[in-house]
């Protein structure tokens, strides 16, 4: 039972201070189009179930082709050269920011990153996608009212040493970067995650 001095977010989470801020942030997006609601593999509804644990969307063939035709433009499965693009403008982010990259993979159409901010997960998951796409038209590679990247950013807290490996997604554990040491000894013993949106289109 959460003690009555632990303040909780909206999600019933506890909300945790500057001096106990999580060891990593496991981040994750999807490309546009590529899991709507209705999937086979299931989805998160936005409608009061967008919480961790909560309910997903059933198998729905019907509402996934209904919500597909509604799509002003196709699926974005990114190409070879654009994985790389996305790849390097996050690297190029942590940089500027001075955020600590541990691990970045770009797929077809998701990418994982494993990094450490003082910041919270929302602000540097839509910095890192904004990032990406503005990396993209520079290129000629989407348009310039082309969305690439689905709604939502789902993301796990690492507060384990051992999460920082042990939870991550096996297509986010290669390629490593590597980083300075953190101690994590002063982090408290748990894995947290907040909410996983919904990848919706």
């Amino acid at each position: 039972m959460t003690a009555k001095h632990e303040k909780l977010d909206e999600y019933g989470f506890e909300i945790w201070e500057e001096n106990t801020l999580p060891l990593a942030y496991l981040i994750t997006f999807r490309t546009f189009g590529t899991w709507l609601p209705g999937d086979e593999r299931g989805s998160i509804k936005r409608d009061g179930w967008n919480r961790y644990g909560h309910p997903k969307y059933r198998p729905n063939p019907e509402l996934e082709r209904s919500i597909r035709n509604e799509m002003h433009q196709p699926a974005v499965i990114l190409t070879e050269q654009m994985r790389v693009i996305v790849h390097d403008s996050i690297r190029s982010l942590c940089n500027t920011r001075e955020f600590i990259l541990k691990a970045v993979n770009i797929r077809t159409n998701h990418g994982h990153i494993v990094l450490s901010a003082s910041q919270k997960p929302e602000r540097i998951a839509d910095a890192l996608k904004a990032n990406a796409t503005k990396a993209l038209r520079e290129a000629g590679l989407v348009g310039p009212k082309e969305r690439v990247w689905a709604r939502g950013r789902p993301s796990a807290t690492l507060r384990l040493r051992n999460f920082v490996t042990s939870q991550l997604p096996n297509s986010a554990k290669l390629p490593l970067c590597q980083s300075r040491h953190i101690n994590a000894n002063v982090f408290p013993r748990k894995l947290h995650r907040s909410p996983n949106p919904s990848y919706a289109r």
